[in-house]
């Protein structure tokens, strides 16, 4: 987990086998892919309150 907003929405990041970590938002027990660089990872680092 990297951060939670004032609604409730968590940011943060997925393991995908077999080698990649993408950033990631966790809202109403849905989780949402993010994407990531050309290298695929990315990092979330805050969240908004927009999500």
């Amino acid at each position: 987990m990297s951060d939670v907003n004032e609604h409730g929405h968590v940011s943060g990041g997925v393991y995908l086998p077999p080698d990649s970590f993408h950033a990631a938002r966790w809202s109403g027990g849905r989780v949402t892919d993010l994407g990531a660089s050309p290298f695929d990872r990315s990092n979330p680092y805050a969240l908004n309150d927009r999500g």
